[in-house]
């Protein structure tokens, strides 16, 4: 049988059932219960599937994923960060846009706390838009600043790199070090974008009257709000660095810290104990299972010999390795409009990362674009999920069109950071570079 027939037949059937409108987990259950008994040997291809399915989950390297998701989940539930942006806003002074900047700073020092691009985006919208629609800034341009809160994906602790480095083979301690300056660079793009929009058109920003704080006030307010979250990201991200920890051990330090923290600033309760642990399991649970069914299609693609096929059929056409990975990202910016971002992975990953490694393009280099992307897709019209959090936590009388907006600009920042760091790969690889594992 040639290998293009067991691909359609899979691929084929997958897509028709997401046209229907099954779950992605159900779609891809589905077609691997279906696809193992045909093409695996019926009844022993089920049992090699069980097996398959808790050896998926069943891994210590999948153990940061809930331990991150837990500690974003009782920062953002405490209340605490709040301090530290009242702090930021002392310190940036009287600038135009100055909120606008408060919420960059804001969303690239949460990104390293709490790994949750929906609810750094929440955050953001809920603390800062109301008071940027009273001083008169254009909505779109306020809006599209909160969207940095998907600076969350790519800067760690990200518990959506520890799911893409599980399913594309690569080191997970370097893929989250990794996304460190990247991140840093979109931010740095954010920047700039806000600053060059003021400057040219005063009116989208509106000024006003600034309260001064006097130093000793900003610094006893950095010391006590933001210091502190600095020894928090210390533990989850450099201790990965220098080899003191694994991601898992790091992941759990951070907690513990962010709950001593939490208890210092008294604001823990059960109130945000119960819902925090509530919603960490949702959200762990949801993405166990697509990750079950991920490694189970890539298994049937594989045994049936679509993945080889389909490798020897894209060798053939003797495409440049950069050319390979243009392709590859541009598909996933036109997927990023329609679909979820671990159901993207789960889609295309089996496919592509063979590939990758036939053609031996660092696969490291590729799982940072990956994740720059998907964090593109979280905002990119019509389906981004965090279009959808903006929408909920949005002042009334914004629309629709206001989000997609505010969301085209900031997309096309990343866009520009994406491709400063196709061009130059040193910036995601250079600190994972100085690691050992």
């Amino acid at each position: 049988m040639e290998w293009w027939v067991p691909f359609g037949i899979i691929l084929g059937g997958l897509v028709f059932l997401m046209i229907l409108g099954f779950p992605i987990f159900l779609a891809f259950t589905i077609v691997n219960v279906a696809g193992i008994y045909f093409f695996w040997g019926g009844m022993d291809g089920l049992v090699q599937l069980s097996h398959t399915i808790f050896s998926s989950v069943a891994n210590f390297v999948l153990l940061p994923v809930p331990v991150f998701i837990l500690m974003g989940e009782l920062i953002a539930r405490s209340g605490v960060f709040t301090y530290a942006i009242e702090t930021l806003d002392k310190w940036i002074g009287g600038v135009r846009g100055r909120l606008s900047l408060l919420a960059i700073g804001s969303a690239t020092i949460f990104a390293a706390l709490s790994g949750s691009a929906q609810g750094t985006t929440a955050m953001l919208g809920s603390i800062l838009l109301p008071e940027m629609y009273r001083r008169g800034y254009k909505r779109y341009f306020a809006i599209g600043a909160c969207f940095s809160g998907a600076l969350a994906m790519i800067i760690p602790p990200s518990a959506f790199a520890v799911i893409l480095g599980a399913l594309a083979e690569v080191s997970i301690g370097k893929l989250l070090i990794g996304g460190i300056l990247p991140g840093l660079v979109l931010a740095g793009c954010y920047v700039c974008y806000v600053v060059l929009s003021v400057k040219l058109d005063p009116n989208i920003a509106n000024d006003y009257s600034e309260t001064r704080y006097p130093l000793s006030d900003k610094i006893t307010s950095f010391l006590k709000y933001v210091l502190p979250f600095g020894g928090i990201m210390f533990l989850v991200t450099w201790l990965i660095f220098f080899g003191f920890c694994t991601p898992t051990e790091s992941a759990v330090l951070g907690t513990v810290g962010s709950i001593f923290l939490i208890m210092c600033y008294r604001k823990l309760s059960w109130e945000v104990i119960i819902p925090s642990i509530v919603n960490t399991i949702k959200i762990t649970v949801m993405m166990f299972m697509i990750l079950t069914g991920a490694t189970a299609f890539g298994q049937l693609l594989a045994y049936t010999g679509a993945s080889q096929g389909l490798c020897e059929f894209v060798v053939s056409f003797k495409l440049s390795p950069l050319l390979a990975v243009i392709t590859m990202q541009a598909l996933y910016l036109v997927l990023g409009c329609f679909m979820e971002q671990v159901s993207i992975l789960m889609v295309t990953l089996p496919i592509f990362m063979p590939i990758i490694k036939v053609l031996e393009i660092d696969a490291l280099w590729f799982a940072i674009l990956t994740l720059l992307n998907m964090g593109i897709a979280m905002k990119s019209p019509p389906f981004g999920l965090t279009l959808f959090v903006m929408q909920g936590v949005a002042p009334k009388g914004t629309s629709i069109r206001d989000i997609y907006l505010g969301a085209l600009v900031f997309i096309l920042c990343d866009i520009v950071g994406l491709l400063i760091v196709f061009f130059f790969p040193k910036i995601a690889l250079f600190l994972p570079s100085f690691m050992k594992y």
